[in-house]
């Protein structure tokens, strides 16, 4: 089993037409306090200023394409396909990461177990945070109260 350090993460970040909101994402991975990591940013042919913006922060991503796809999902697939990580994160352009710290508390874990507890993966967790950084709901809830309680306490959340 690899230890934290080793573990590569492929965060994925699908657009459209997102330039008004994208930049904010790709700070976000941009002052991660990791270098484990590959961001791969997938655009479906966008004719907003997406292009320029991206440019901007060509260091700042490992992958670009710019092509017209079928949908969100089909984005995502071709992220999935090229990545190269352990563990897949979906960053999308209009989210971004609370702290410098997300890759390293999510690094504490690896893939496939945490808690002691054996999963397809760690999913299905979604936090709505208000413009103060209080998380105000949970989306997509996990399986048990006590399970999304482990997470949010691991994540110093809760």
């Amino acid at each position: 089993m690899k230890n934290k350090s080793e573990f590569l993460f492929s965060i994925i970040t699908v657009n459209l037409n997102s330039g008004k909101l994208i930049r904010r994402t790709l700070e976000s991975v941009r002052l991660q306090n990791s270098n484990n990591f590959e961001h791969i940013v997938i655009d479906g042919k966008s004719t907003d200023i997406i292009i320029k913006i991206l440019e901007e922060y060509k260091e700042s991503y490992s992958y670009f394409s710019s092509e017209k796809d079928f949908g969100i999902y089909d984005a995502l697939n071709k992220g999935i396909k090229i990545s190269k990580g352990d563990i897949i994160a979906f960053l999308h352009s209009d989210d971004f990461y609370e702290d410098k710290e997300v890759i390293n508390k999510f690094g504490v874990w690896g893939p496939k177990k945490f808690m002691g507890r054996e999963y397809e993966g760690i999913h299905r967790v979604s936090f709505v945070i208000d413009e103060k950084g209080v998380i105000t709901h949970v989306i997509q809830k996990p399986k048990t109260k006590d399970h999304a309680n482990e997470i949010l306490g691991l994540l110093n959340l809760n």
